[in-house]
């Protein structure tokens, strides 16, 4: 998990290049189609991924009863362990339904390889769709999305999404990959990514079953064109387009709604660089230097919610209030905007019910800690470690 935890520090420190900007009433180009939000189809939330986490790259997945986690195997072969934590039991166990294994090594249904730089999967890109865990593989130089049980009896490729350049990265004699992290998100039977095609994004989607082709939303055609943070949200997908300037030091981007019926693309919101989620057809925003911002999707209005100087990485509002990181530590505050709450570092997933941190003990070993977020108020809040539970040899 030490690769895929660098890659988010990395992302963060991105992200504070995003965060720079200010609220202005700059074009973004393309324009999209004129046209305005079916507001029905916003309160539809059947067959979503889950809450998805900020900056789409995760190593659990949400199930509303559960928690899908990785564990590093610490084993020869290197590798990970695909675990389930139970919310009613508070119970963790490795995903392998097999009577007769050890769950100790790479025979076990519930390991993944990490065969840098040949074939690995994408294990910072764990979803939660429809009953099954879903993953990219790479290999061969290929993009291939996978599909595991939900008690690790089975796995299958499901779709081929395209080619992609992998460099082997040699530092102290590990090997490692260089390549561009790809995001997906699953929604109503299409997986959609986007697609870097060195220094131009774009996004793309392709149907889950069947030998279908790959159908682009945005062409990755124009340079310095980026795409992040989709969102599912009834019939529609949230996400953000923008463009940076030559020397890359200044980004203008806007919201994006793409109704995956109508295939209709509409611009939402303008210049909105940083974080969002989207909650009873409200979207909370957060300008850098300002603080969130509360749009609704029904009539337009805009309000101030909550005043915070720092940047906010990442947003989520609760039923009582917010929650937000920013590169330092996280925050809860009420919906009057007064600070409950404050923990140290960055989160490693958030949704509107849990907070899960990915930690390490006195042997180096990573393991997630979380915490239900329902309660009001924070000081009441118990935490839990998420391990698995394993016997002698197992």
């Amino acid at each position: 998990m030490q690769n895929c935890k660098r890659k988010k520090i990395i992302w963060a420190v991105l992200a504070a290049v995003l965060l720079t900007g200010c609220k202005s009433d700059a074009a973004v180009n393309p324009s999209p189609t004129e046209g305005v939000l079916d507001l029905s189809g916003l309160q539809e939330t059947d067959k979503l991924d889950g809450d998805p986490w900020c900056d789409g790259f995760t190593e659990v997945a949400e199930t509303g009863r559960g928690l899908y986690f990785l564990e590093s195997a610490h084993i020869d072969a290197g590798g990970n362990f695909l675990c389930y934590y139970d919310y009613e039991s508070q119970r963790a166990i490795r995903v392998c339904n097999r009577p007769d294994c050890n769950h100790s090594d790479e025979t076990c249904n519930a390991y993944f390889v990490e065969n840098f730089p040949k074939e690995f999967y994408e294990l910072v890109n764990l979803k939660w769709y429809d009953s099954a865990i879903y993953l990219p593989f790479v290999e061969s130089g290929k993009r291939v999305l996978y599909r595991v049980s939900a008690d690790g009896s089975s796995r299958e490729e499901v779709t081929e999404l395209f080619d992609t350049e992998i460099n082997p990265v040699v530092d102290g004699g590990i090997t490692s990959t260089s390549y561009s992290n790809m995001d997906i998100c699953i929604h109503r039977g299409y997986v959609y990514f986007i697609v870097d095609k060195g220094g131009a994004e774009g996004l793309c989607r392709k149907k889950l079953e069947g030998n279908s082709p790959v159908e682009t939303i945005i062409p990755a055609n124009v340079m310095r064109t980026t795409v992040y943070r989709m969102e599912p949200y009834g019939k529609y997908l949230f996400f953000q387009k923008g463009r940076y300037n030559e020397d890359k030091t200044e980004l203008e981007s806007s919201i994006y709604a793409y109704d995956v019926e109508t295939q209709e693309l509409l611009e939402v919101k303008k210049n909105v660089l940083s974080t969002y989620v989207i909650k009873d057809a409200v979207l909370y925003y957060a300008v850098a230097g300002e603080g969130i911002y509360a749009y609704s999707l029904k009539d337009g209005k805009e309000e101030l919610a909550v005043g915070i100087e720092e940047n906010c990485f990442c947003l989520q509002k609760t039923d009582y209030g917010y929650i937000i990181s920013t590169a330092v530590d996280t925050r809860v505050f009420d919906d009057d905007g007064n600070l409950l709450l404050t923990m140290e570092g960055f989160p490693d997933y958030m949704n509107s019910e849990r907070l899960v941190y990915l930690e390490t003990d006195e042997n180096a070993q990573g393991y997630y800690r979380m915490v239900n977020i329902s309660e009001p108020d924070p000081t009441k809040w118990e935490w839990q470690d998420v391990r698995c539970e394993l016997t002698d040899g197992k």
